[in-house]
């Protein structure tokens, strides 16, 4: 942002849209650190009988199917975009020497 010309009618926008993008990920980033921080309050929580028939419904099944699969999806934009990403890090550190 701080590289953005703001005498530049674009560039003022582009700064506009990554304020407003920046202040909601600190607010999802504080709801998100306060969830981890209950869930990880319940870390030592007894279980609980669970009902095994309950646990294998298909809709359980496709749930978790559906879990497993967007972690795969983020897995691949990670290894998509880090190559990218060191790119343009070391174009950084070049320019810093």
């Amino acid at each position: 942002m701080q590289a953005l010309d703001l005498t530049d009618q674009n560039s003022r926008r582009e700064y506009d849209a990554y304020e407003k993008l920046v202040k909601e990920q600190k607010q999802i980033a504080n709801q998100l650190k306060s969830v981890a921080n209950q869930m990880a309050g319940y870390r030592d929580l007894p279980m609980g009988r669970h009902d095994e028939k309950a646990m294998t419904h298909p809709r359980v099944r496709e749930a978790f199917e559906k879990f497993v699969q967007h972690k795969q999806e983020l897995k691949v934009l990670l290894e998509q975009t880090v190559e990218r990403d060191d790119k343009l890090l070391e174009m950084i550190r070049v320019h810093n020497r």
